[in-house]
């Protein structure tokens, strides 16, 4: 009839993940128009990267690469773990290449 009056009413109930990890869809995303100054900023420190015209995201803190706004760089090699399709799409239309780290 009325279960509040019972012992157990009131705290956790119902089924609990033991093994949860929070860390599981950590998933850091950079938008296209960003990626330059990634470029820009890391020219100093990866020059082998940049003899290459390659950007390694992953280095910069970030896993996807999403779609928004214009790729304006030059034709780019880009690194990283995910890519929107989007993302795919204007930079092999800009002329650049993914990889997939």
């Amino acid at each position: 009839m009325f279960d509040k009056y019972y012992p157990g009413y009131f705290g956790k109930k119902g089924m609990r993940n033991y093994h949860k990890n929070k860390q599981q869809k950590f998933c850091p995303e950079l938008n296209i128009d960003q990626i330059t100054k990634i470029y820009l900023a890391n020219k100093e420190n990866n020059l082998n990267d940049i003899a290459q015209n390659r950007i390694r995201i992953i280095k910069n803190g970030f896993f996807k690469v999403l779609g928004k706004g214009r790729f304006s760089a030059k034709p780019l090699t880009i690194v990283a773990k995910v890519f929107s399709k989007k993302a795919a799409k204007k930079i092999l239309k800009a002329g650049g290449t993914i990889e997939l780290e």
